[in-house]
């Protein structure tokens, strides 16, 4: 069965019980760690930036997080390539991986199109100063609108060096480029990258095909109590 690792679910940090459990995951916590490095070698010129911590804002209340939508979406693709990561690990590596390929998009740095030290600089919201060497990659023409593509993993060598190919145009529409990878590359098992579940409406329009729908973390035996921490949690709110 060929499986495809899906990158969605754009608003997965939206609640703090969600992001307080994304911390206490392993690959998520290291991902950061390396991440916050990046981030005060090259940012130790702006006092705003200099200060700033990846966990600290994670852990923040709702009116903090929502408050810098730049560094939301950063932290969103940071959490999700530790994700892909550890399910890569665990699991066996997926055939094919689709998600959008603009902005800030986990899929960018999982499929190797940038690193992850070219992938925050490019999507921090902050300018480098001139002389910097990566300053050529700061975002300084806005948000492009999400094109979604598939692209399929090939191992290029006896070592298992992978290398992503794209298989298909890119596409407006998420649904469209899962569409693709079931019609021309027969996959037959998603598996979302949260956190959370692939949104309701692709789910629906997939229903008709035979089709297994997974999430990364659910599937994971190691991760059991997330959900069922997220369950706790909501349950002992509405009973307050």
């Amino acid at each position: 069965m060929k499986e495809a690792l899906v990158f969605g679910g754009a608003n997965s940090l939206d609640f703090i019980d969600v992001r307080l459990g994304v911390l206490r995951i392993p690959e998520v916590s290291l991902k950061l760690q390396e991440a916050q490095q990046i981030w005060d070698r090259h940012y130790n010129h702006d006092s705003f930036a200099h200060s700033f911590s990846f966990h600290t804002f994670l852990a923040s209340d709702d009116s903090t997080f929502f408050n810098n939508i730049v560094l939301k979406k950063l932290c969103l693709s940071i959490v999700q390539i530790a994700l892909a990561d550890r399910y890569r690990r665990h699991f066996r590596s997926p055939e094919c991986y689709i998600g959008n390929i603009q902005n800030d998009s986990a899929l960018t740095v999982v499929c190797g199109r940038q690193s992850l030290a070219q992938f925050i600089m490019a999507n921090s919201g902050v300018e480098l100063p001139n002389d910097d060497e990566m300053s050529n990659l700061a975002l300084l023409n806005g948000q492009a609108l999400p094109r979604y593509q598939t692209f399929q993993r090939e191992i290029v060598d006896t070592e298992d060096n992978e290398h992503f190919i794209p298989v298909c145009d890119p596409e407006m529409k998420l649904l469209a480029a899962i569409e693709h990878a079931i019609d021309e590359k027969d996959v037959r098992k998603l598996i979302h990258v949260g956190p959370g579940q692939l949104e309701r409406s692709i789910v629906e329009a997939l229903e008709p095909r035979e089709l297994q729908i997974v999430e990364s973390i659910d599937v994971d035996p190691m991760l059991g109590w997330f959900w069922r921490d997220m369950r706790h949690s909501a349950f002992s709110t509405a009973n307050a």
